[in-house]
């Protein structure tokens, strides 16, 4: 066996996996009037984001390594919607924006439980979706531009390395920025209800609920 099969192989399972765990996910809340809360809407548009990231990329990763395409037209219209990978990093920027506000959900979760500062109503959840999807799409918008076809192989082509780098800067800041503020926010989050479980300040089972959270949970109570 090949090095490339076993490797094709592997992300072969893991795409599957990927995207199966991610369907069940969304089943399960769909099927399931009771856990259509706020927190678990932005989880199900998290479970789409990180499916639809797998179906992708996998082209990219799986064919475009191994098969090269066609001549002509249809040669680019399959680099740009399929192998290039393109829709794959769309999804993927609207996982980490949805990544954040489910951070900045639970922050407020925890230190304004009673508040309407953060209460996530159906508009703010259209608004918050919307919002993250946009993103997505015209932050990779150089992405889709800079597909071309070379040799039969689907690569991003760009006139300058200038450009490409400015574009790179641009995409690791986004995520930088996106990370710090997950980071600093779930840290005060664990930081604060670690020292109100060891102090006589009680722990509403809200705060209790957030501190038990991880990103696929669906047994999340809806916070009243």
């Amino acid at each position: 066996m090949s090095v490339a099969f076993a490797i094709t192989t592997t992300l072969f399972i893991l795409v599957l996996v990927d995207i199966v765990g991610n369907s069940l996910v969304c089943v399960i809340i769909w099927k399931n009037r009771n856990l259509r809360t706020p927190i678990n809407v932005l989880i199900f548009n998290l479970a789409v984001a990180d499916a639809l990231f797998a179906a992708f990329i996998s082209p990219k990763l799986i064919v475009g390594a191994n098969l090269r395409h066609p001549e002509g037209w249809i040669s680019s219209i399959l680099c740009t919607f399929i192998t290039g990978g393109g829709f794959g990093w769309v999804a993927a920027a609207c996982s980490i924006y949805t990544l954040v506000a489910i951070a900045v959900e639970r922050y407020y979760a925890v230190f304004d439980p009673r508040g309407k500062r953060w209460k996530l109503t159906n508009r703010k959840l259209k608004v918050i979706i919307t919002i993250a999807w946009l993103i997505g799409v015209t932050s990779n918008i150089p992405t889709f531009i800079h597909l071309k076809v070379t040799n039969g192989l689907c690569y991003e082509t760009w006139p300058d390395d200038w450009k490409i780098r400015t574009y790179n800067i641009f995409l690791t800041t986004q995520v930088c920025v996106a990370l710090s503020v997950m980071v600093t926010l779930y840290s005060r989050v664990v930081f604060a209800l670690w020292f109100k479980r060891n102090s006589t300040n009680a722990v509403t089972p809200q705060q209790k609920s957030t501190l038990s959270y991880m990103p696929y949970s669906i047994t999340i109570s809806e916070r009243k």
